[in-house]
């Protein structure tokens, strides 16, 4: 008898050992399954933190030179020496981490400098406001933000590298890997939702991305526009791309009228505006440099590792400040 009720509770657990083993396993099946499927459907990057809403929010200190104009607010999340230059304004308030020693040229101008609620260390850099420099409020304590990198863009599959001129034809997009339209095209080419390599455009050819009324994703390794080159944006376009975004001579991206339907993800690498190009959205950059340069514009909102701006360039608010 003794020996039957013990090999009862023998066999009782084992089941119990090979239920759990079962369940174990059913649940790590059920996780891969759904970090599987939430690689496949992240196509949409939207930052995973509620950011203040400010025009700039850059990791290290800003470089403003001659004749840039920020019209908003600028968070600087580490304690970096700074100047800002010429006749430079920020038309807002600069808040930057602990206390630093604040000095200014006789003809430059700001209200006043505000205290955060933020931590008072470090204290040991400096901020300079030179020549005909303006900003409105300086608000020292204000601890840095959390700024989430991006996940790694999706690579194509296409292995075509297709060049138009007008009257061709792209082909197949899902075979398409990188995609550029010559000056003598000198079209809008509407391109479907998928992953692709480099675009370019020159002369007044473009891209037309989106579906009204709807929300598509777009992953690129690097995306150029040229010379009087635009994109067109249809309904709420998010592009994600690996390497960088350079617009140059008078190329214009977004729609003024409605920059929140743009979101752009740069994974590293650059974001650059040049010669008088235009961007309307937003840019979301935490590990790349961004760069306005000689009479550019951004209106909208920048999130960045690092940030130029030069030659009578604009970044202005999209919130209010």
């Amino acid at each position: 008898m003794r020996k039957i009720s013990q090999l009862l509770i023998l066999v009782m657990l084992y089941q119990v050992i090979n239920s759990t083993t079962l369940l174990a396993n059913n649940n790590y099946s059920k996780i891969n399954s759904i970090d599987k499927n939430l690689v496949h459907t992240n196509k949409t990057f939207k930052p995973s933190l509620q950011l203040p809403k400010d025009t700039l929010i850059t990791r290290h200190s800003p470089k403003l030179n001659g004749g840039a104009r920020v019209e908003g607010s600028i968070r600087v999340l580490l304690a970096e020496s700074f100047d800002i230059n010429g006749n430079a304004k920020v038309i807002g308030d600069i808040y930057v981490p602990g206390n630093p020693e604040i000095k200014t040229s006789s003809g430059a101008t700001y209200k006043a400098t505000l205290t955060g609620e933020g931590n008072e260390y470090p204290s040991d850099y400096t901020i300079k406001l030179n020549g005909s420099s303006t900003i409105r409020h300086l608000v020292t304590c204000s601890d840095a933000v959390a700024i989430s990198s991006i996940p790694p863009v999706i690579e194509t599959q296409g292995t075509r590298d297709v060049f138009l001129i007008k009257g061709e034809q792209p082909g197949d997009f899902s075979t398409i890997r990188d995609l550029v339209l010559t000056r003598k095209y000198n079209l809008m080419l509407a391109i479907p939702e998928g992953n692709y390599g480099v675009f370019r455009a020159h002369g007044r050819s473009g891209f037309i991305l989106g579906i009204d009324n709807q929300e598509t994703t777009y992953n690129l390794q690097s995306l150029e526009l040229n010379t009087n080159s635009l994109i067109e944006i249809r309904g709420k376009v998010t592009i994600n791309i690996k390497n960088s975004l350079v617009l140059n001579s008078n190329a214009r991206m977004g729609q003024a009228n409605k920059p929140t339907n743009l979101l752009v993800n740069v994974e590293n690498g650059e974001v650059k505006l040049n010669s008088e190009s235009e961007f309307y959205g937003i840019v979301n950059a935490p590990d790349a440099t961004f760069t306005l340069n000689s009479n550019s514009k951004l209106v909208g909102q920048v999130i960045c590792d690092r940030a130029n701006f030069n030659s009578n360039s604009l970044l202005k608010n999209i919130f209010p400040f």
